[in-house]
């Protein structure tokens, strides 16, 4: 019963490790691609 629960805490991290990543990626591309495209 606590392995269930501790595979189910650890599966809910490794998802919001990966969304988090997945985040921070799409927000330094994106001022990337501001910086530059509005840097001449």
């Amino acid at each position: 019963m606590k392995k269930e629960i501790l595979q189910r805490v650890w599966s809910i991290i490794v998802i919001a490790g990966v969304a988090g990543v997945f985040y921070f990626i799409a927000i330094f591309f994106d001022v990337f691609v501001k910086v530059f495209f509005l840097t001449p």
